[in-house]
C-alpha cells in the first residue's frame, strides 16, 4: 500500500477545533505517511446536536490548522448541507469525493471506530476509501484491535499484516491500517463544559489563535 500518494479525509464537528486534532493531522504525515490531510467540518451531524454554528466552527477550524503544509480545509459537506438542509453522512461523502480523489483514506480515532457499525450504510462503507484508525495511548491499540478482530471473524476484514487490513470484497482493493497517535487525549466537550463553568479553557487544548477567537467572541460561556 503507497500511503504517500494517499488524500485523507479527516472530518469533525470542531466544536471548538483544539491541540489535539491539530497532533493528530502532523502525526499523519510520519505515519503512514500520507501525501495531504483534507479537513472538513461537518454541518448538520445525524448523531449530535446543539452545536455551534457553522461559522464560528468553520473560522477556528481554519485557525487551528493554520500554518501547515499539505493541509487544506475544505467546506464540501457546509455547502452540501446549505443547498440540501439535510444531515450530512459518511457515506454520500465517500461516494461523492471518489472521483476528485481517487486514492483517499478516511481517518478516525478509536471512539469512532467503536461505534462505525452504527453510521449509515455500514459495512458498505467500508468499500469505499481507505481507512486510517488512529489509536490513542494508553489503551487505544487494545480497544481497536478488539473491534477490528470482530470485523475480520465476521468476514469484513481479511488480515495482510499486524497493522495492516484489506476490506473484504472492495474493487479496487481498499485497505485500513492501525497507526499509533501523540495526539493527547483531550475532549472537546470537556473544553465546552470547562469554558462555560469557568471562562478559560483547560491548559494546554487550544491552539492559541483559537483561544483568542472564542474569547473575542464570546463562545461556551466566556462572557461570564
Amino acid at each position: 500500500m503507497q500511503w504517500h500518494q494517499v488524500t485523507c479525509l479527516f472530518g469533525g464537528t470542531f466544536d471548538p477545533p483544539h491541540l489535539g486534532h491539530r497532533e493528530a493531522v502532523r502525526g499523519l504525515f510520519e505515519q503512514p505517511r500520507v501525501a495531504r490531510v483534507v479537513i472538513m467540518p461537518s454541518a448538520i451531524p445525524p448523531q449530535k446536536s446543539g452545536i455551534l454554528s457553522t461559522e464560528h466552527r468553520l473560522k477556528m477550524t481554519e485557525l487551528n490548522f493554520q500554518g501547515m503544509a499539505d493541509v487544506e480545509i475544505s467546506t464540501f459537506e457546509i455547502e452540501k448541507a446549505a443547498r440540501t438542509g439535510k444531515p450530512g453522512y459518511t457515506y454520500e461523502t465517500l461516494l461523492d469525493l471518489q472521483s476528485k480523489y481517487p486514492k483517499l483514506a478516511f481517518v478516525i480515532g478509536t471512539d469512532q471506530l467503536t461505534n462505525v457499525h452504527t453510521w449509515s450504510r455500514f459495512p458498505a462503507l467500508l468499500g469505499l476509501s481507505h481507512w486510517i484508525v488512529l489509536e490513542r495511548k494508553p489503551d487505544g491499540e487494545k480497544v481497536c484491535r478488539d473491534i477490528l478482530n470482530k470485523f475480520e471473524a465476521s468476514g469484513l476484514l481479511k488480515k495482510v499484516s499486524d497493522r495492516l487490513w484489506e476490506v473484504t470484497g472492495s474493487s479496487p482493493t481498499k485497505y485500513l491500517v492501525l497507526t499509533p497517535t501523540e495526539a493527547p487525549e483531550i475532549s472537546s466537550t470537556t473544553i465546552r463544559e470547562t469554558l462555560a463553568r469557568t471562562g478559560q479553557a483547560p491548559e494546554g487544548t487550544l491552539h492559541e489563535p483559537v483561544a483568542r477567537y472564542l474569547n473575542e467572541k464570546l463562545l461556551y460561556g466566556t462572557q461570564s
